[in-house]
C-alpha cells in the first residue's frame, strides 16, 4: 500500500511538471519571434558538436598551458556523458513536443526521436566547464553561449524546459568528473 502511494505521489509530481513544461513551451512557441529562431538555429548549430573537435584540436595544436590536461578531461568527461545521455534518451524515451504538443511548429529537424535530456545543452555544459577550468578569463563567455545554446533548443521548440536543465546537469556532472582525474 505504501508503495503504490509513492508510485501515484512519483506520477502526479511528473505530471505537473509535464504540465509546466506544456506551458512554458506553449508561450515560446507562440511568439512570432522568426528573427530570433534565425539566430537560435545559428546557435543551436555551433553545439552539433564539431566547434568542439576544432577548440580542441585548436588548443591542443597550439600547446596552450594544460593542454594535454584538457584533452584528457575532454575525453574523460565525454565518455561519462554520452553513455549517460544515450542510456537516459532510450529509457525515458520522451517524444519530442512536437510529438505531444497540438500546433506547436518544427523550426529545425531534430537529430533523433526522443527528447530527454538535451544533448546539445549536454556538450555545451560540459565544454563551457572545461574551458571555464582551463581558462577562467573565458567563463562568462562561454557559460553565456552554453546558455544560449539550451534556450536555442526551446525556442526551436525540440525541447522541453526540464530537457534542457537536466542536459545542463548532465553535462556539467560530467565535466566536473573529467577534471577531478586531471585537475587544470
Amino acid at each position: 500500500m505504501l508503495m503504490d502511494w509513492g508510485l501515484t505521489a512519483a506520477t502526479s509530481f511528473l505530471d505537473k511538471v509535464h504540465g509546466l513544461d506544456v506551458a512554458i513551451l506553449t508561450k515560446f512557441s507562440r511568439r512570432p519571434w522568426w528573427m530570433l529562431r534565425r539566430l537560435a538555429a545559428f546557435v543551436s548549430h555551433s553545439g552539433d558538436g564539431h566547434l568542439y573537435g576544432i577548440i580542441t584540436l585548436v588548443i591542443f595544436l597550439t600547446q596552450a598551458a594544460g593542454s594535454t590536461k584538457f584533452l584528457l578531461a575532454g575525453l574523460i568527461a565525454f565518455s561519462i556523458e554520452l553513455p549517460v545521455y544515450f542510456f537516459l534518451k532510450k529509457k525515458v524515451g520522451r517524444p519530442r513536443p512536437k510529438d505531444t504538443m497540438v500546433g506547436v511548429n518544427v523550426w529545425i529537424v531534430p537529430s533523433d526521436q526522443f527528447s530527454f535530456p538535451s544533448g546539445h545543452t549536454a556538450a555545451a555544459f560540459l565544454m563551457a566547464t572545461l574551458l571555464a577550468a582551463f581558462f577562467p578569463s573565458l567563463t562568462t563567455w562561454v557559460f553565456s553561449w552554453a546558455v544560449m545554446i539550451g534556450l536555442s533548443r526551446l525556442l526551436l521548440t525540440v525541447h522541453f524546459p526540464t530537457d534542457i536543465l537536466a542536459g545542463a546537469l548532465l553535462g556539467l556532472l560530467a565535466a566536473n568528473l573529467g577534471l577531478s582525474f586531471t585537475s587544470p
